[in-house]
Formats: C-alpha cells, sequence, structure tokens
C-alpha cells in the first residue's frame, strides 16, 4: 500500500511492515481539535484581505521561530526540511512576523535555546523527532520544553503527535501520530500549511486545522493524519 504514495517519500526511514493508521477520531482528539481550531482562528495573525501583496510591519504579530533540519550524520537525510524552514519563514514575514530561521549549522541546541529565550510566538520545526524530543544537529530539545516559551508549534516530523494533551497553554498543530511525508518539493504537512497561510483571507473560509488535516490525510490515503493539541 506504501507504494501508492509515490512520489511521496517518507520522512523517516519506513520498515517493511507498517501498522495500519491509528483511528484519529477517538472523542477526546476530535474535542481537542475543534478547540484547538478554534483558539488558531481566533489568535493567529495574518495580513488583511484588503492587501494580499502589501506585508504588514515586520514584528507586529510577534517573533516566529522557523527550524529547519535535513542533514544529520546518524539519520535518514530529509531533502526538504531545511527549505521548508525558510518557505515558512518568508511566508510568515509576509504576515507581519518577524522572522529567526535556523537552518544546518545554525540549528544547535545551544543557537535554538537563545532564540526560544526571546519567547516566539510560533515555532515551526522540519526535521525528525524521537522520543517527543526534536532532533538539532548536535542534540535534542524536548517537545514539551520548547512549547513552554512558545504560544504555537507547527511540527512537520514523523510522530510529533503522539503524546499531546488536550490542556496547556500551546497550541500544537503537528503532521502526525506517526510518519510524516515529503511530497512536491516540500513536507506535506508544511505544503498545505503554506499553501492556507499564502491564501488572501476570502480563500481561508475553511480552518487552518481542516484545510491542512483533510487535504494530507486524502493525498496519503490516511496514513498520515494530522492531529492538533496542547502542552
Amino acid at each position: 500500500m506504501i507504494r501508492a504514495l509515490d512520489p511521496i517519500t517518507a520522512l523517516c526511514h519506513t520498515p517493511s511492515v507498517i501498522n495500519p493508521p491509528m483511528n484519529w477520531l477517538r472523542i477526546d482528539n476530535v474535542r481537542v481539535a475543534r478547540a484547538c481550531a478554534a483558539m488558531l482562528a481566533c489568535t493567529l495573525p495574518l495580513a488583511p484581505a484588503s492587501s494580499p501583496a502589501t506585508p504588514q510591519a515586520s514584528g507586529r504579530a510577534g517573533v516566529a521561530l522557523c527550524i529547519g533540519m535535513g542533514e544529520y550524520h546518524s539519520r535518514d537525510k530529509l531533502r526538504w526540511a531545511e527549505t521548508d524552514a525558510v518557505a515558512m519563514g518568508a511566508a510568515l514575514d509576509k504576515n507581519g512576523y518577524r522572522v529567526i530561521c535556523l537552518t544546518r549549522e545554525d540549528a544547535t541546541v545551544a543557537v535554538v535555546s537563545a532564540a526560544l529565550s526571546k519567547n516566539p510566538a510560533l515555532v515551526y520545526f522540519a526535521g525528525h523527532c524521537v522520543d517527543s524530543a526534536l532532533q538539532l544537529r548536535d542534540g535534542t530539545l524536548a517537545i514539551p520544553e520548547v512549547a513552554r516559551h512558545t504560544r504555537f508549534m507547527f511540527l512537520d516530523c514523523c510522530y510529533a503527535g503522539e503524546n499531546l494533551a488536550g490542556e496547556g497553554g500551546t497550541v500544537v498543530f503537528a503532521a502526525g501520530e506517526g510518519y510524516a511525508f515529503e511530497a512536491g518539493q516540500h513536507g506535506l504537512f508544511t505544503r498545505h500549511l503554506l499553501d492556507w497561510i499564502n491564501r488572501e483571507s476570502p480563500s481561508r473560509k475553511e480552518g487552518l486545522v481542516r484545510y491542512v488535516s483533510r487535504r494530507v490525510a486524502r493525498e496519503t490515503g490516511d496514513w498520515q493524519r494530522p492531529v492538533v493539541g496542547r502542552l
């Protein structure tokens, strides 16, 4: 069945036997998804529809930290992770964020921790995730620790949605509880995030969470289901 996903490739090593995807429509997940989607829709500042080509004043929406890590010594290389971080930074910059973009040799624990000390409004990460920790160039940062410094997190990595809760001050929108995939020169999750963010406001009638989740699930035949929760 995984062959039907071509030209999509896994963001992490795909074993020869893959378990069926988890049922994401648990009652708790539905409740959390609705609450968090409403929160995102109300509080995620984006450029107004009246001037889609005119960027907002830089920093008006706060700081956005975009991290992309694709080159690993001991893990599979991710072809588009760094490109995705740059693209997300550009999209958020146009929507009024002051962007800090860290990739490759800059994506170290020390540099990322220093950026987190600025308490960014939003953190985006594309790369590997293992045991609820983001894999950086020279170490790891636990997702709950990162969440302490921000209000929103977009995580395009495998397993990032495994341990999300229904309570907490940070909204986390993750690529899924299992595998995440790359497709069309982007991570699939990021491609649809960018599509939604870059649309004019009248075209955003469908909320971000629903828009991204439906399209990712459809393109992967339900193998990848984005999840939303809080930490």
